[in-house]
C-alpha cells in the first residue's frame, strides 16, 4: 500500500529528526548548566530562546511520530 510505505518513510525521517533535536537539546542544557553562560545577557536570552525552539520542534515531531506508530499498527 502506498499510504502504509509513505507512512514508513516519513516515520524514518522524523525519527532522525528526533535524534538531531535530542542531541541539539543535550548540547543546550550543557551549555545553559555552565554558570559562565550567563554573563552575557544576549547570549543567555538566546540559548533560552533555543532551548524554546528545540523543546517546541521535538514535542510536534514526537506527536506526529505517535500519530504514525498508530496509522501503521505499531
Amino acid at each position: 500500500n502506498n499510504k502504509r510505505r509513505a507512512w514508513v518513510r516519513e516515520r524514518e525521517t522524523i525519527e532522525k529528526e528526533i535524534t538531531l533535536l535530542e542531541k541539539e537539546q543535550a548540547m543546550a542544557r550543557h551549555l545553559m548548566a555552565d554558570p559562565s553562560s550567563y554573563e552575557d545577557k544576549t547570549n543567555t536570552m538566546s540559548l533560552i530562546q533555543k532551548q524554546t525552539e528545540i523543546e517546541r520542534n521535538l514535542g510536534t515531531k514526537l506527536s506526529r511520530w505517535e500519530e504514525l506508530c498508530r496509522l501503521l499498527g505499531e
